[in-house]
């Protein structure tokens, strides 16, 4: 609570930084650089909960993160690998913000956990802040993929809600794709908003419900974190592995007995022999129908 008490301390700092903001955040939802999320294949998807909120959109820009906020301190070699991304929505009413490393150097192929700014508006003009300044980290984020084609991460902390001049919590989820949207792992952010949907009414406790929150973008990143690999996923259930790593054209030769069963058991039949078990575990690791 000490911490969320230094937060309201500095809170006009943050209402005088809130003027820089919304200059740019203006810019987020504007098309002059083209639709981000269809050129050259690109895809992406967001999702996060905010105040009792869930925020949710279809288009992620990447930026030079805190090239956009250096507080004049940062040598301009440094701003180039910092990392920074623009939520944005077809929809000009919809919400829009930004992500980014706080003067921290996150170049590509790096990945970890970061102090992050965030900024996010609602597209009713409701606003919120995670802001950078103070010794102990407001909100923070992490790269779980971090590469020129792929990119997922999550982020959970404590925002300023510019409307009622208090402290919010916020945790969220993102990927970008700039090989379309099969590489986009939906089933990852369905089960974020499933974990999450609870997290604002599990306690009054702030720091419980930031533990809440942290815990959702934890199995989220540990959800992108598995492959597509039959062999890799012996626990998973078939049905689940094929919902996410397969197109749904396999099921139409896949043996509907085995879709409940875990890719374990498959295997361990196919192992003895059984000749639908054999058929199933070939489609499985059957490239053809990989997303």
């Amino acid at each position: 609570m000490g911490k969320l008490r230094s937060t309201f301390g500095r809170q006009f700092s943050v209402l005088a930084f809130f003027t820089t903001t919304l200059a740019f955040m203006g810019s987020c939802g504007e098309p002059a650089d083209g639709n981000p999320a269809t050129t050259n294949g690109e895809c992406a998807s967001w999702s996060m909960q905010i105040a009792s909120q869930h925020l949710i959109g279809d288009r992620i820009k990447r930026t030079k993160g805190s090239a956009y906020y250096d507080a004049g301190d940062l040598d301009p070699a440094d701003e180039i690998g910092a990392f920074g991304i623009e939520f944005r929505n077809s929809d000009p009413l919809a919400p829009f913000g930004v992500l980014s490393s706080w003067q921290t150097p996150v170049p590509l192929g790096t990945t970890g956990t970061y102090r992050g700014y965030f900024s996010i508006q609602n597209g009713n003009g409701h606003s919120w802040i995670g802001e950078p300044w103070g010794e102990d980290p407001i909100l923070e984020f992490s790269l779980f993929h971090h590469t020129s084609t792929y990119l997922a991460g999550t982020y959970f902390g404590e925002v300023f809600d510019m409307r009622t001049v208090e402290i919010a919590h916020v945790a969220g989820v993102f990927q970008w794709s700039s090989n379309g949207c099969t590489e986009i792992r939906s089933d990852c952010d369905d089960e974020f908003s499933a974990c999450g949907s609870v997290c604002d009414f599990a306690s009054s406790d702030a720091m419980e419900i930031r533990s809440c929150w942290k815990t959702c973008a934890d199995q989220h990143g540990a959800c992108a974190e598995r492959s597509c690999i039959a062999k890799e996923n012996l626990d998973e259930i078939a049905e689940n592995f094929i919902g996410r790593c397969k197109k749904g054209s396999i099921l139409r030769e896949f043996p509907t007995q085995y879709l409940p069963e875990t890719l374990e058991k498959i295997k361990r039949d196919q192992d003895a022999g059984i000749g639908r078990a054999q058929t199933a575990w070939k489609l499985l690791s059957d490239k053809r129908f990989d997303k």
